[in-house]
């Protein structure tokens, strides 16, 4: 009697819904689209990997797409001028909202100058008089009593 082929990617008869192809393996598919499928017990369309893929890349290109501007200005908030919503970012002025909108030229400069403040502080910390030991072993005293405060239990020494 000769034994059974064990193939432990093959998950049954798949095929693909947008492309076609047939009699595919599961590791040609996302293990959502899988189970899903399994679930519907084989009535349910999916697709593979490949096919989600390229339309993720043709979303992707279709929204990289420069927005067509109609011609409203709208106010920014930092530096008070008013542009064209090409000079916005979607996120701005859809949840913004007017009075809150920043342009992009504000955002970048607002982020470049929070990096350069954070990046000063920790200049100033690292010259600091305590050595990174000394920091460790406060910081690990800190987290102790956090710990015993939410569960109850005191620390142990190892």
């Amino acid at each position: 009697m000769s034994n059974p082929v064990v193939n432990p990617k093959w998950a049954g008869d798949l095929d693909c819904s947008v492309c076609r192809r047939k009699r595919l393996i599961a590791a040609e598919f996302s293990k959502a689209q899988v189970l899903k499928y399994r679930k519907s017990g084989g009535t349910c369309t999916i697709t593979c990997k490949v096919c989600t893929a390229k339309e993720e890349e043709q979303r992707q290109s279709k929204s990289a797409q420069p927005k067509e501007d109609d011609g409203t200005l709208h106010l920014c908030s930092s530096c008070a001028k008013m542009l064209p919503a090409s000079s916005f970012k979607r996120n701005q002025l859809m949840n913004k909202g007017p009075g809150k909108q920043r342009c992009m030229a504000c955002v970048t400069a607002a982020l470049k100058a929070e990096d350069e403040g954070l990046a000063k502080k920790v200049a100033e910390v690292s010259v600091g008089g305590a050595s990174k030991g000394d920091k460790l072993r406060e910081a690990c005293k800190e987290v102790a009593k956090e710990a015993e405060l939410v569960t109850g239990l005191k620390p142990m020494v190892l």
